[in-house]
């Protein structure tokens, strides 16, 4: 995969999702895989992990220990999968282009400081979305939070 630095601050937004995603369970997908993602003709991807409690809490996480365990991949549904996106409100960002793993993390943990900056409680688990928009590949970030 080519490994493209971030080349400006990612925004942070606020995301009432009003309805849930759906996603069938795909457990041969690697997250970080240059390859799993870029078949067009199946072009949204969903992936749920944990977070380290400890790391998740924090305003300077250690790029290394954030990210815990996958907890399930998912291919986009035709209809009704049994894995889902709930509806919700998250913490969100996005990027063009499908980013590495670093770059992922990266994004998390600024996402992860402007939540506590604003007093929020990020949620324990983070959910990466690949998908294809205007052509092009696209990373979004999600992570449920309480106010």
């Amino acid at each position: 995969m080519l490994h493209l630095p971030l080349m400006e601050k990612t925004e942070t937004m606020h995301l009432d999702l009003r309805s849930p995603l759906f996603y069938d369970e795909a457990p041969e997908l690697n997250p970080f895989d240059s390859r799993s993602g870029d078949d067009a003709s199946k072009p949204e991807f969903l992936f749920c992990f944990e977070l380290d409690k400890k790391q998740a809490e924090i305003f300077e996480p250690d790029l290394d220990s954030l990210l815990g365990k996958l907890i399930f991949s998912g291919r986009k549904s035709a209809g009704g999968g049994t894995l889902i996106l709930p509806a919700g409100n998250y913490l969100f960002s996005q990027q063009k282009n499908k980013l590495c793993k670093k770059d992922i993390l990266e994004m998390a943990i600024e996402q992860q400081k402007d939540s506590l900056w604003e007093k929020l409680k990020p949620g324990s688990c983070l959910y990466i979305r690949f998908l294809h928009e205007d052509g092009s590949q696209v990373t979004q970030i999600f992570r449920p939070y309480t106010s």
